[in-house]
C-alpha cells in the first residue's frame, strides 16, 4: 500500500450534439388537461368526420354533420371555445333524438303497429346511448377547460409543445 493519492480530474467531452429541452418551467396541470382533452376531441371529431362522409355518400343530408364535425376538429385544433361548444350541442342534440326516436318506435310497437323491440335491439340503444353520452362528456369537459382557462395561459398553451401527453378516458 501506498501513501501517495492520485488526484483525479474528470474532464468533459465535447460531443458536437446540443439537445434543447423545452421550456417546463410555467407550465400548470389545468394547461396540460386542457391539452390532453384537446387531443382527445380532436380524435374523437376525427372518427365522427369520418363515419359522417361515409353516410354522406348515402345522403347528401350527411353533410351538415359532416362540416359540424370538421369544425369540432378545427375548434378542438386551435382552441376555439365557440367551435367546441357548437359540436357539443349538435352531439348532445344528436342522441337525444336518436333516444327519442327510440322510445317513439317503441311505444308505436307497444300499440300494434310496428313488431316489438327485442332485447338485443335495446341493449344496442343502450350501449350506443352510452358511448354518446361519454363523448359528450368529454367535449364538455374540454369546453370547460377552454373557457376556464385565463387568456395568457391559453395563448402561451398554443405557443409551447407538451411533451406530456396521455388520452383523456373520463
Amino acid at each position: 500500500m501506498t501513501d501517495r493519492r492520485e488526484v483525479v480530474q474528470a474532464i468533459p467531452v465535447e460531443t458536437g450534439y446540443h439537445v434543447e429541452m423545452p421550456d417546463a418551467e410555467g407550465i400548470s396541470s389545468k394547461m396540460i388537461e386542457c391539452y390532453n382533452l384537446r387531443r382527445t376531441v380532436m380524435i374523437l371529431c376525427a372518427i365522427d368526420f369520418f363515419f359522417d362522409l361515409v353516410y354522406s355518400f348515402y345522403s347528401p343530408y350527411f353533410l351538415i354533420p359532416t362540416f359540424i364535425a370538421l369544425f369540432g376538429y378545427y375548434g378542438a385544433d386551435k382552441y376555439k371555445k365557440c367551435l367546441v361548444l357548437t359540436y357539443f350541442i349538435y352531439i348532445t342534440a344528436d342522441w337525444l333524438m336518436k333516444l327519442g326516436l327510440h322510445i317513439s318506435n317503441a311505444v308505436e310497437s307497444y300499440n300494434g303497429m310496428q313488431p316489438t323491440p327485442t332485447a338485443f335491439t335495446w341493449m344496442l340503444v343502450i350501449i350506443s346511448t352510452m358511448i354518446d353520452l361519454w363523448i359528450s362528456k368529454i367535449v364538455f369537459k374540454y369546453w370547460q377547460s377552454l373557457k376556464n382557462m385565463p387568456i395568457l395561459e391559453l395563448t402561451r398553451l398554443k405557443d409551447t409543445t407538451i411533451t406530456i401527453r396521455r388520452f383523456v378516458y373520463w
